[in-house]
């Protein structure tokens, strides 16, 4: 028996060295051989939160007619005025075709026993040796509109986005991200700045008050000290101006619609994103130089003047079809807010009534918001079914199937082939070129959404639904601890330059001009202050008081202050027996000290922000 034994672990050895030198062609075919015969073991990936039979609502998609390359005005929003189809060419203009996509994990699913095994080596999470004294690509995913819990890793969610679920497998999911403002303009002059509104004075996007101070930027200061610089996707301020766009080595911004026009083909902008992405990784940049790609996606953020609102891609249209998506139990606690949210003024609930004011209404408005969002992530790919079912490692998948990138599963297990999504290509590009593990990478989104909470829609207050948004990090300096955790400190969007510059080994502004942090600080082996329990959050008033009122808060954990300063009334909620911040606490007695004392505090931070 021990012979037999043995032996049969001789042929085992000499399968796998074999599997290793087999060609591509002869794989696909082998792996798709699997793929059929397991088919019929197949249970649906979202089986669990999934409500099958649910009555898709889903219409068919406009297109929002754009030209690449004009600066014409796809109509004034509360967002900030115009959103402008506007795409500069920077350094690299050269197309090249739609990349195959490589997607990571989906949810989970029921692992089948296969002769393929998972990559033991985990190569995908090694450290690179010197990670911690060599100076760190950085990669920035910076999606628009999408809150915390919009990511399939929160089991409280419907949507599926399984390469961001791996990513957070490979590094840290922090689940208490903020945004110190909650509008897609300002958040990114904090982001490029790491200071509050209150600092960098840029409260509309025709105001770039924050380009005065561009020498203390990340992207400048990256620039200076012998990084290549990219930008690809929103940019939401002024393009043209020279000291900006001059420190960029790829310089590719665009925004404001879903469809539009490239090299006489229609396309939609996530693809937009994922060809500008790549082309500077293989093509575009000074391989001699460490490099900071940042891919700023409009999706899912709205077309803001279409009555449609959200254009996924065809080949999505089968995602949640048969799904019902659950509506939050505080949608109808309009009545709740404040006495200055008027029914007709009041931007939040105009869009309300544009997204969600019927119920089809809402579930065909959410499925196509969801659907952008899993074009961005690539749910529905071939490596995703191969990853949950089948237990491979996602340089296996590849391996093994490089000719299939897209795999809708419905209920009957149709399958359709199409192309990928940006940061599946992205993070496959970086693993081709050898530097994935000398590659910071950050997912993060600029502000977080309403999906109907308080009988609103869009963002700007200072309600959980939001102020927080995703952030997951992958770092190579990260031990193996702390991989594959999650972290609930109070991280802000605030932190995110100086924790760029940090992986880059470059010393932030003198003075304390950036206002945040290192977010390194709380997975590394440093010795750092406490890191902090609440914090500041603000709001200008945009256009009229009655539209988009100005709000501030002081945020902790336990209790949310909040001020109207318009109208000088306050707010007081605790998160812990009322998460929905539904019941007012400001007019009762027995919280008398603890209200003067978050007002006290709020009113310092406030001074703080300066």
């Amino acid at each position: 028996e021990e012979e037999e034994e043995e032996e049969n672990r001789g042929v085992e050895d000499s399968k796998q060295e074999e599997e290793k030198t087999r060609t591509p062609k002869e794989i696909d075919m082998k792996a798709l051989n699997r793929l059929g015969k397991s088919l019929t073991q197949f249970r649906t990936v979202s089986s669990q939160k999934a409500n099958m039979g649910g009555k898709s609502s889903a219409k068919g998609m406009k297109e929002a007619e754009s030209s690449e390359g004009n600066n014409e005005s796809n109509g004034d929003n509360a967002d900030g005025g115009e959103e402008t189809n506007d795409e500069k060419a920077g350094t690299g203009t050269a197309e090249v075709p739609p990349a195959t996509g490589e997607s990571n994990k989906a949810k989970e699913g029921r692992k089948i026993d296969m002769t393929e095994q998972p990559n033991e080596e985990q190569g995908d999470q090694d450290k690179t040796e010197g990670s911690e004294k060599k100076p760190l690509n950085i990669v920035l995913l910076y999606a628009d509109d999408w809150r915390h819990n919009a990511i399939g890793a929160d089991p409280a969610t419907l949507v599926r986005t399984p390469f961001l679920d791996q990513l957070a497998k490979e590094g840290i999911r922090f689940t208490y991200n903020c945004v110190t403002t909650s509008v897609c303009w300002i958040s990114r002059a904090t982001l490029y700045t790491g200071q509050y509104v209150s600092r960098h004075k840029s409260d509309y996007p025709q105001n770039a008050a924050w380009y005065n101070g561009w020498q203390h930027t990340f992207p400048k200061l990256l620039k200076d000290n012998g990084y290549s610089v990219a930008h690809v996707g929103k940019w939401h301020f002024d393009t043209q101006n020279s000291t900006v766009y001059k420190t960029f080595d790829y310089w590719k911004p665009y925004y404001g619609f879903h469809f539009t026009q490239r090299n006489g083909q229609k396309i939609h902008i996530t693809q937009m994103n994922e060809e500008d992405a790549v082309h500077f990784l293989s093509k575009a940049r000074d391989k001699t130089k460490p490099f900071m790609l940042g891919v700023c996606f409009f999706a899912p953020h709205s077309v803001d003047h279409e009555e449609e609102q959200f254009f996924p891609q065809e080949k999505s249209m089968e995602l949640y079809a048969n799904e019902t998506v659950e509506v939050p139990e505080s949608a109808d606690a309009w009545n709740k807010l404040p006495y200055f949210f008027d029914e007709q003024r009041n931007e939040a609930r105009r869009r309300w009534r544009m997204r969600f004011d019927t119920p089809d209404k809402y579930q065909h408005m959410m499925k196509n918001y969801y659907r952008l969002i899993s074009e961005i992530d690539e749910t529905s790919s071939t490596e995703t079914l191969l990853l949950s079912e089948f237990a491979l490692s996602p340089s296996r998948v590849c391996a093994c199937v490089p000719a299939l990138s897209y795999l809708v599963l419905t209920k009957d297990l149709r399958i359709c082939v199409d192309a990928g999504a940006a940061p599946g290509v992205i993070y496959k590009e970086l693993e081709k070129q050898g530097i994935l593990n000398e590659t910071l990478i950050i997912f993060t989104t600029d502000n977080g959404f309403f999906h109907s909470e308080h009988g609103l829609a869009g963002k700007w207050y200072p309600h959980q639904e939001s102020i927080r948004v995703p952030l997951v990090i992958r770092d190579p300096r990260m031990p193996p601890e702390k991989v594959n955790t999650l972290n609930d400190d109070f991280t802000l969007n605030i932190d995110l330059a100086t924790t760029i510059l940090g992986a880059a080994q470059v010393e932030p502004p003198p003075g304390g001009i950036m206002q945040g942090r290192d977010i390194a600080d709380l997975y590394l082996d440093r010795k750092a202050e406490p890191w902090r329990t609440e914090f500041f959050y603000e709001h200008p008033v945009h256009l009229h008081t009655t539209v988009i009122p100005a709000s501030s808060a002081l945020v902790r954990k336990d209790y949310k202050y909040m001020l109207w300063p318009d109208y000088q009334v306050e707010q007081l909620f605790d998160l812990t027996s009322d998460p929905l911040e539904l019941e007012d606490l400001i007019n009762k007695t027995k919280h008398k000290d603890l209200i003067d004392e978050m007002r006290s505090r709020h009113s310092k931070l406030a001074k703080m922000a300066l």
